[in-house]
């Protein structure tokens, strides 16, 4: 069996999930809290709503390093770069204390500026959590000649994430189609479905029927109105 060897490793987010709550802040925070209990130094790369973050404070066992928003409305063209441009400074900044060995992505500007600091010499991995064309096409945000202009710098934003990692990890097939339909032979050959897991200590599945489950959770569940529950936002991208 190999000994396990500590790494230096570097996670860029949108947020921190304490902060903003989101499906891709969750699984990156998680990992990173997971990283840190099992010996790795972690640092952690993201966004903030405050105005003046401290730099490198440690949250359960993890450096946390956040750049305050750009304060331009909108994603537009310039905003994509303010986000790139500030993580690019601050992964600089954690050059300065650290050696990072491993760079893992869940936010596509986060990503690139932390790249592009970095240089060679380290293992880039990019977890895709949606395609970041298809969210803005989904959220409106491509209407009139500056949203093309936008929607085509987040396709090469992608395009050149996706060239520099040595894999990207999704966690349904339907996402991995999604990157291939864009992006060919680029996204076939570093795309990896690795489904996400179910913390059996925390969730089972119900040993009650469907009426005493209602029941039990109480409120608007009880009675046998059919219910149609969904935890992500209900648009194309989601399947």
């Amino acid at each position: 069996m190999m000994a396990h060897v500590p790494k230096n490793i570097l996670i860029a987010n949108g947020f921190w999930d304490e902060e903003v709550s989101g499906g891709a802040y969750r699984i990156g925070s998680d990992l990173a809290r997971y990283l840190a209990r099992t010996g790795h130094s972690v640092h952690y790369l993201c966004g903030t709503q405050e105005r003046a973050p401290e730099p490198g404070v440690i949250r359960n066992g993890v450096h946390l390093w956040r750049y305050p928003m750009p304060s331009r409305s909108g994603l537009d063209g310039l905003k994509l770069f303010q986000h790139i441009f500030a993580s690019y400074r601050l992964t600089r900044r954690i050059l300065e204390r650290t050696r990072i060995d491993v760079l893992n992505g869940h936010s596509q500007l986060q990503y690139l500026g932390a790249t592009l600091a970095l240089g060679r010499g380290m293992t880039r991995c990019y977890s895709s959590h949606s395609p970041l064309p298809d969210e803005m096409i989904a959220d409106g945000r491509t209407g009139g000649w500056k949203g093309g202009i936008t929607l085509a710098v987040a396709v090469q934003i992608e395009r050149w994430v996706m060239a520099v990692s040595k894999g990207v990890q999704v966690q349904s097939e339907f996402t991995a189609s999604l990157l291939m339909k864009r992006y060919g032979n680029l996204a076939r050959k570093r795309v990896k479905v690795i489904q996400g897991g179910i913390d059996y200590r925390r969730f089972s599945a119900l040993d009650d029927d469907r009426m005493e489950a209602r029941r039990r959770l109480g409120g608007a569940w009880q009675g046998d109105t059919p219910t149609f529950f969904a935890v992500r936002r209900l648009v194309v991208r989601m399947g």
